[in-house]
């Protein structure tokens, strides 16, 4: 960069130079005709014109300098990430993704208790199980007391609002063959839903409420990118479960 910029200097200083020739070869004629007109004219593209095209193409190089220090090393990062989209919600609206949401052979969700999320998405759940297609559930231990009673005190409930509320949703959300619950006896810090091609995770606010978070969209982009990681930790805590279901409610 700075032997660029000592070059647009020298092709400045340059233009300057041609321009007082151009200026003094204007003052040779003694009528304003045409050869002085151009002489004026030409003076005055190398005076102005030529320096400020210069300086622009230099900002510009400066601007593009700052894109590729600042910016490129964040592509960078998300690119062996895998990371391609980050969200308000769960893309549910988006037709790619609801296609992948029914084919997919690969499907794990990890909730707390999955309530809005099973309400609000039935329609594709029931069009997943009518191509034959399993969904695997990780859900929050409701049999766990003390859990249970810290989720409920942290979130500003009273009794046994959590264990009745994961208990209803197996009851009404998940009675189907195809549909295996598994249940969590640790907190779980985030919700995460895997399918063949994508991964998508969202953390839980620490304080008491509820509010809008943001959700990462990864791509299966190997065995070295997050895809990957996020698949094999979610296998390991559905094999490890602390009990799984296998009698519905």
């Amino acid at each position: 960069m700075k032997d660029v910029l000592k070059n647009k200097k020298a092709t400045s200083g340059i233009s300057f130079g041609i321009g007082f020739a151009f200026l003094y070869f204007s003052t040779l004629f003694q009528d304003q005709g045409f050869g002085k007109q151009i002489c004026e004219s030409l003076a005055q593209v190398f005076f102005i014109a030529i320096p400020v095209t210069f300086i622009t193409s230099y900002l510009s190089d400066c601007s593009t300098e700052n894109l590729i220090k600042n910016f490129l090393p964040i592509c960078n990062k998300c690119q062996q990430y895998g990371l391609i989209d980050i969200l308000d919600c769960f893309p549910m609206e988006d037709e790619k993704f609801r296609n992948e949401f029914v084919v997919s052979k690969e499907f794990i969700l990890v909730m707390n208790d999955g309530k809005q999320f099973f309400s609000n998405n039935s329609e594709l759940i029931d069009k997943r199980l009518k191509n034959e297609r399993e969904i695997n559930v990780i859900l929050l231990d409701y049999n766990n007391s003390k859990l249970m009673e810290i989720l409920t005190k942290k979130n500003g409930h009273e009794g046994n609002y959590y264990k009745d509320k994961i208990a209803d949703v197996i009851k009404y959300h998940l009675s189907n063959d195809r549909i295996h619950v598994h249940l969590n006896s640790f907190y779980n810090t985030m919700a995460i839903l895997v399918t063949d091609n994508y991964a998508i995770i969202s953390l839980y606010r620490e304080a008491l409420g509820k509010g809008k978070v943001p959700h990462f969209v990864f791509k299966n982009n190997g065995s070295d990118g997050e895809y990957a990681k996020i698949l094999r930790d979610v296998k390991e805590l559905y094999n490890n479960r602390s009990n799984g279901l296998d009698e519905k409610l």
